[in-house]
């Protein structure tokens, strides 16, 4: 049977990388300059629902007065720096993606690319993977399949949206 796979694409947040409680840390920080804080059970609905659309839903739905463009910005700056300390990858990652060598893998994610390219490379997983699509490479992000699908055709046409942030070594 896996001699007929070609190649896996994986999601990142809470599938790669232990991200999802640092997510929460990191919006739960930027809601309270405004009088909000959300518990885990909160977030688990907006699992996957990308940050740009969880922001217009939430300045909306709970009138956070500020613009949502500029929450966002905030979030990320806040989730950069706890992750620039480093992001655990799930337990049995790093044992498995070496037994996939044969493969060509590929990440699809709703991150922005700075966020992916941070937790991927502070988990130490970038370099098992020859793709790594972002929210900031489509136009239609989750639950719309666009990323993977990119991701998919990124495998077989060899342009691998690899490229790390400005800036960034590994």
């Amino acid at each position: 049977m896996m001699k007929n796979i070609k190649g896996i694409v994986f999601d990142m947040d809470g599938v790669l990388v232990d991200s999802e409680p640092i997510h929460i840390d990191a919006w739960n920080e930027v809601f309270s300059a405004f009088g909000h804080y959300f518990d885990t059970e909160w977030f688990h609905q907006w699992i996957g629902v990308s940050d740009r659309n969880f922001t217009l839903k939430i300045v909306e739905q709970y009138h956070i007065p500020t613009d949502a463009d500029a929450l966002l910005k905030e979030k990320r700056r806040v989730f950069e720096a706890k992750i620039a300390q480093g992001v655990p990858a799930h337990v049995g990652v790093r044992e498995l993606l070496p037994s996939l060598k044969d493969l060509k893998l590929a990440v699809a994610t709703s991150s922005n690319r700075t966020g992916a390219m941070m937790s991927l490379q502070g988990a130490r997983l970038f370099d098992f993977f020859q793709s790594v699509v972002t929210a900031d490479d489509v136009a239609n992000h989750k639950p719309n399949p666009d990323c993977y699908l990119k991701a998919v055709d990124a495998g077989h046409h060899g342009d691998p949206l690899r490229r790390r942030p400005a800036g960034r070594s590994q």
